[in-house]
């Protein structure tokens, strides 16, 4: 029997052989560079799609950076209080995304209320495509009420709760009951077509829950959270400072890669408490990072160089749809574009069926949709989104800063091609 003493160990091989024995498959393959995408692809099925300048990448050089999770990151430190001050908060909280942003919120607010509830739109991001995190992670019931959506409701209802419909929500102390904890509103409002709401809808929510709970008997605040992953599109197209915009709100998510251009990073905004609680709870979803300075120096790059610009976003998105209803015969399902978001549908004579809101879809109508975009893609280079509600009917094409006029040119001429090209559902030969 050989003793253990005579076979090979692993560890006697020097470190180098190891690494070059575990290479040698890639040796001599390309990769693509991370520089920029093709210039002949526009991309707007999101505004997340966008790449850091390089004048982004050069501020990672040029920052101080420590261990974030023993507080020793200057730079997050910096972007947390950069946040929290604009927003008119008193503290902030860096997290990768704005889903773990969001949830650190429900589990923050949460904390102190047995069986804890939050009051949501039916058709929020969080509600919708967050992954149940709430019940899975935050053990949050979630009450969801439909939003305001008709396009004929007054411009500053639209993507909002309506007030009685809370009321209706509140919980009365009763063991049969969850506890109402915090009611969430997203701005801007995603899938109801980019909608902004106003500042004066916070403030009024403010006063109606005070009152709500009064006459429910509930003795404690209920707090206000604002899932802000477009905060800042809202404000543009507001025009309103954003410290006025969440003046009435608990907490805020405030994220830096939609529109703003960072490659990650949300930043949570609140009270010291509330962040506080924050702080651990990211700790648990294992959020924590170590010199995630390299990720706050792009955000403050962001906040710095891409704020101000994104009215050209919202501009684009607004030319893009009016030229595609009036030389196209495309359907604004929620109305006029009010951000970046441009909200479409394909036109009649491709799209035949007249369909309700709640229209579920069908396979083959599905398809249609999915060759149409497809089409888009092969013959123009235009990547949009498909697949926004009404059965999959709804369409969205997202205007960033890595989309410029000459994008924008390409994608409208590009749709009303293949629109022309597929007239009663099946594609003209070429």
């Amino acid at each position: 029997k050989e003793s253990s003493s005579s076979k090979p160990s692993t560890m006697a091989i020097p470190l180098s052989s190891r690494l070059r024995t575990i290479l040698r498959p890639i040796q001599g393959r390309t990769f693509p560079t991370l520089s920029r995408r093709s210039s002949t692809i526009v991309d707007c099925r999101s505004d997340t799609v966008t790449l850091p300048t390089p004048a982004m990448l050069q501020s990672i050089s040029i920052s101080r950076l420590g261990d974030d999770v023993m507080g020793e990151d200057a730079t997050v430190t910096l972007l947390e209080r950069t946040v929290a001050e604009i927003f008119g908060k008193a503290a902030g909280l860096f997290v990768p995304t704005g889903t773990m942003a969001n949830l650190c919120s429900l589990i923050s607010h949460g904390a102190s209320h047995d069986a804890p509830e939050c009051i949501i739109g039916s058709r929020s991001h969080m509600n919708i495509y967050e992954g149940g995190h709430a019940a899975m992670h935050a053990s949050m019931h979630l009450r969801q009420l439909e939003e305001i959506s008709s396009p004929s409701s007054p411009p500053d209802t639209l993507a909002t709760l309506d007030f009685d419909d809370i009321a209706d929500a509140i919980r009365v102390d009763d063991p049969h009951y969850p506890t109402t904890a915090m009611v969430s509103i997203e701005n801007t409002h995603n899938v109801l077509g980019g909608v902004p709401v106003p500042p004066a809808y916070f403030s009024n929510l403010r006063t109606a829950l005070d009152t709500m709970c009064a006459a429910s008997g509930v003795l404690h605040k209920v707090p206000v959270h604002i899932d802000g992953a477009r905060i800042f599109h809202a404000c543009e197209a507001l025009e309103s400072c954003p410290s006025v915009l969440t003046e009435h709100a608990d907490s805020v998510s405030v994220c830096l890669s939609k529109g703003l251009g960072a490659p990650a990073g949300t930043v949570l905004v609140g009270s010291e408490d509330f962040i506080s609680r924050a702080r651990r709870a990211r700790k648990r979803l294992g959020g924590g990072m170590r010199q995630s300075g390299v990720l706050a120096a792009m955000g403050i790059f962001a906040l710095e160089h891409h704020v101000e610009r994104l009215s050209e976003d919202r501009e684009r998105a607004q030319r893009f749809s009016d030229v595609l209803v009036r030389e196209g015969g495309f359907i604004l399902p929620y109305g006029p574009v009010r951000t970046n978001l441009a909200f479409f549908c394909l036109p009649k004579e491709v799209f035949p069926m007249e369909i309700a809101d709640d229209w579920t879809g069908d396979e083959a109508s599905r398809n249609v949709i999915e060759d149409v975009l497809d089409d888009l893609k092969e013959r123009h280079g235009v990547l949009v989104g498909g697949g926004y509600g009404r059965g999959g009917r709804v369409i969205r094409a997202a205007f960033h800063k890595d989309v410029d006029d000459e994008g924008l040119e390409k994608a409208m001429k590009g749709l009303l091609d293949v629109a022309n090209c597929w007239k009663g559902g099946e594609k003209k030969s070429m």
